[in-house]
């Protein structure tokens, strides 16, 4: 791999972590900075860069979706 698509790959996987944490404190959702660090390395090794979607889209699309999926936070109500 060459070092431009590697320093855009590094760069990628920093903005994702930072668009995964922040859309879980929107959603109210748990996820800390080393999962979220571990997930973004996860996500941008599969990563197709070269993708015109990917690009077009960015990582707050892709965090946002990831996001989504996590499971929703207790409301804390008793029945």
């Amino acid at each position: 791999m060459n070092t431009k698509l590697e320093n855009m790959k590094e760069r990628l996987t920093h903005q994702l972590q930072r668009d995964l944490v922040y859309f879980a404190n929107r959603q109210n959702k748990a996820l800390s900075h080393s999962s979220a660090e571990t997930i973004a390395q996860r996500v941008m090794e599969k990563a197709d860069l070269e993708n015109s979607a990917f690009q077009h889209k960015g990582t707050s699309w892709l965090a946002r979706i990831i996001v989504n999926n996590f499971p929703a936070p207790p409301t804390g109500a008793k029945k």
